[in-house]
């Protein structure tokens, strides 16, 4: 085995092929068999694959098709109606309009159950929605949406001025009650506790964020900034899962990255202990599922090109599903 896939213990299980215009992916339920299948986003469809030594389409190769002007920017899953199988969202960029989806599966295809020109995810158990503007991106609270036979606005989020729906992640501290982690516009992140004080901030970016959008101006001339979408924070245990890019030259922006990492931080109380759970993933992690004791990392590596395929007339650039080993931690 090659060194560069250990790290404290870290084993890499298998390494797979993976369709090349996959961007995210979610892992969960769509059909109420106790089984988890994986779900890939190209930016404008869905793809359901089952997991097995290898990737297979799943219940009959099953898809979401949006349109060619779709961007997804999140895709998310959640059991809203407690029916036991999952219902997937999927947020959208179309043009200069966001737009989220609720599918469930019926059985034969995905079944839309509502949409609404907001974003949304899941945040713990409940799904969550914040407004959108063409000038701020993000613009108004985040609030939750409940399940009433049809999807209901519920309460606001009580959270710190500036996180919006992308940025956070809450997780219960013993001794201080229930804690929020979020990111900033710079990739920097805080700690704050449920009175919205700071507790910590980290010292390093963890920055550079894959989905940014310009900020709308209505003359068309001022620069007014951009907004993004964060990477996916995910809570194991009492460890809060991050990505970390590492650029190929740190003076040029968009030229790529030599490699990611998957860190995690830990509260102890006085700060946040940060650990690399995953080091030296060639490239670009684009996104990261746990299912298990495994955690299933997409990347897309930094000259990832298959000369055959060129030959061939195929599409040169590959994806690969890295299968992580979590035990022992």
């Amino acid at each position: 085995a090659d060194d560069k896939f250990f790290t404290s213990g870290r084993q890499l299980l298998t390494k797979i092929d993976v369709p090349t215009a996959a961007q995210l992916m979610i892992m969960c339920d769509i059909d109420g068999d106790r089984k988890q299948e994986i779900i890939f986003s190209t930016a404008t469809a869905l793809i359901v694959y089952s997991l097995g030594k290898d990737l297979s389409p799943a219940l009959g190769g099953i898809t979401v098709k949006g349109s060619t002007q779709d961007h997804h920017i999140w895709i998310d899953a959640i059991d809203l109606n407690k029916n036991g199988k999952d219902e997937i969202i999927i947020t959208t960029m179309r043009g200069d309009k966001i737009i989220s989806s609720v599918y469930e599966y019926d059985g034969k295809a995905f079944a839309l159950l509502y949409q609404a020109p907001v974003f949304m995810r899941r945040a713990g158990d409940k799904l969550v929605a914040q407004p959108y503007s063409r000038e701020h991106g993000f613009d108004g609270e985040v609030y939750s949406l409940l399940w009433d036979g049809v999807l209901k606005k519920g309460e606001k989020l009580n959270l710190p001025r500036g996180v919006n729906i992308y940025d956070f992640v809450f997780f219960e501290d013993a001794r201080a009650g229930r804690l929020l982690l979020a990111y900033d516009e710079n990739g920097y992140f805080t700690l704050y506790n449920d009175k919205g004080m700071t507790l910590w901030r980290s010292k390093n970016r963890s920055g550079n964020f894959l989905t940014t959008f310009k900020k709308n101006s209505p003359s068309g001339m001022t620069d007014r900034g951009e907004w993004s979408v964060k990477d996916k924070l995910l809570l194991r245990h009492e460890d809060i899962l991050h990505v970390k890019r590492i650029p190929l030259l740190d003076m040029v922006k968009g030229i790529g990255f030599k490699k990611s990492q998957l860190r995690s931080l830990r509260w102890n109380g006085i700060a946040m202990e940060e650990s690399i759970l995953i080091d030296s993933v060639d490239g670009t992690i684009l996104d990261y599922a746990i299912t298990g004791d495994n955690i299933l990392v997409l990347a897309s590596p930094l000259f990832g090109m298959r000369a055959v395929n060129i030959l061939k007339g195929e599409n040169p650039v590959r994806k690969e599903l890295l299968i992580f080993s979590l035990k022992g931690k």
